[in-house]
């Protein structure tokens, strides 16, 4: 019963000791999570790009973009979400845009434009 009880011990120390991962456990993690950073909306509206645009195959140039990218690119005009290119042609999604993206796959949900418009909106 002593053996049982210090094997239980052992295996809860270790748990409590040594499970929780602070930081990245080799350089390749570095590379593949790497945080390009920006606001949360603009976090929420990548997630959005990313699952719909990039992983497609599409658009594999916005997979890194930052904020700051699609400003030069001319595809976000900071806080005029009708005068930028990538909230015009998602918002077509819903057939309401001039063109319709993502191309040959299912139109964003209403709140995927939403989160996409306030981006815009609120980019810096």
């Amino acid at each position: 019963m002593k053996f049982l009880g210090a094997v239980v011990l052992t295996v809860l120390l270790v748990n409590a000791s040594g499970c929780v991962q602070t930081e990245n456990s080799s350089a390749l993690d570095g590379s593949r999570y790497d945080d390009i950073g920006g606001s949360a909306a603009f976090i929420a509206a990548r997630t959005i790009i990313t699952n719909n645009c990039t992983a497609s195959g599409c658009h594999p140039d916005m997979a890194a973009a930052t904020e700051d990218d699609y400003i030069s690119a001319n595809r976000l005009v900071p806080g005029n979400p009708e005068g930028s290119t990538i909230y015009n042609y998602l918002q077509g999604s819903t057939g309401s845009g001039p063109k319709s993206m993502p191309k040959n796959a299912s139109a964003l949900s209403s709140a995927d434009i939403l989160t996409i418009r306030d981006w815009v909106q609120n980019a810096q």
